[in-house]
């Protein structure tokens, strides 16, 4: 008896675990050198890292080249983080996580290169609407859910969902992308890494953590989605410490106009997942992704056909433009690499 679509995706999860896991072992990243690469454009640029867009010069193929400066990133703990990262993102293989295409390095730099997301994150639909309409919200937050099941199937804590990490692609779907604070869930989980407006409850009162903050973060982004804001935010003039205090005590409020925009179900959903109690958030029981899947918000979804891209996507936006031009920066490379014995798995 053959199985249906819907058995099939199951049975993929299911297997997933182990073929993620010997990919994480094996850590069989495609390496290249820094000359493989045209530099197009400037995206992002401090001390300690640059973000380019880049076109390989063999393939033609666009790409973003992220590079690490090793000076910054030269103590055990911070190589074992790139490391993970790496192994991690080479090793999940979705069509809604960022496929990580290289890694390398050279006598100053770590290098990663990703796929270009043509239209940017997702701030930009955020930037671009006061409240993002509902439908285009379902659609969002029904790809950010496959996302995580994906992850959540491999034993993937992500603990860095937030606009900044999803990528607009050309053909209109989503991405996740930046693993630096994901870890597998084998065992102790550090809790206290994140960006805070997005951090559950439990990441600020316990030693460890598992995926259910993940949830806590995809319930923050769908209250921005739907309602303008996050849902907590320190009182002008309060340091972060307001923020914690509110996200570990206050609850969800809805004012009388905010109640008149959002969907009943869409406030259930909202509700359920900014649950303070982790115990009790949804997606924290066995069905995990499944019961979010299956809430009623979701009812007109297609996960499936979401999953196989046959659902059309377009974003009302113009492609993401910089205006720093770039050329071939011979500074990335210096004479003497002081720093490479740290960083041995590149």
């Amino acid at each position: 008896m053959s199985l249906t679509p819907q058995e099939l995706y199951r049975t993929y999860l299911a297997s997933e675990e182990k073929n993620f896991n010997k990919r994480f072992a094996d850590d069989e990243c495609p390496r290249a050198q820094y000359g493989d690469f045209k530099l197009l454009r400037t995206i992002r640029a401090t001390a300690r890292v640059k973000v380019f867009r880049a076109q390989h010069l063999i393939t033609r193929e666009e790409c973003t080249l992220r590079v690490l400066r090793k000076i910054y990133f030269n103590e055990t703990e911070q190589k074992n983080t790139l490391s993970r990262e790496k192994k991690i993102q080479y090793a999940a293989r979705s069509p809604f996580i960022d496929k990580l295409l290289y890694a390398f390095q050279d006598n100053s730099s770590v290098y990663f290169v990703s796929e270009y997301p043509l239209y940017g994150t997702l701030e930009r639909i955020f930037d671009l609407y006061d409240k993002v309409p509902e439908n285009l919200s379902k659609l969002i937050a029904a790809q950010i859910i496959l996302g995580l099941e994906y992850l959540q199937a491999c034993k993937i804590i992500y603990r860095n969902l937030k606009p900044a990490n999803i990528l607009l692609f050309h053909d209109g779907y989503l991405k996740l992308t930046n693993f630096k604070l994901a870890s597998k869930l084998t065992g102790w989980v550090p809790s206290a890494f994140g960006t805070i407006p997005y951090m559950a409850p439990e990441q600020f009162a316990t030693d460890s953590i598992d995926h259910n903050v993940d949830w806590w973060s995809f319930g923050v982004i769908l209250y921005d989605l739907l309602l303008g804001d996050i849902p907590f935010a320190p009182d002008k003039g309060k340091r972060s410490t307001d923020l914690i205090r509110k996200i570990k005590r206050a609850d969800i409020k809805l004012d009388a106009n905010q109640k008149k925009i959002i969907h009943p179900d869409a406030e259930d959903l909202i509700r359920n997942l900014l649950k303070k109690d982790f115990a009790r958030r949804l997606g924290a029981l066995g069905d995990g992704a499944a019961a979010v899947k299956g809430h009623a918000w979701f009812r007109e979804i297609d996960f499936l056909s979401l999953y196989e891209k046959r659902i059309l996507m377009k974003w009302d936006l113009k492609p993401q433009n910089f205006d720093t031009f770039v050329s071939a920066d011979n500074s990335l490379a210096s004479a003497r690499d002081s720093h490479g014995g740290h960083f041995s798995d590149f």
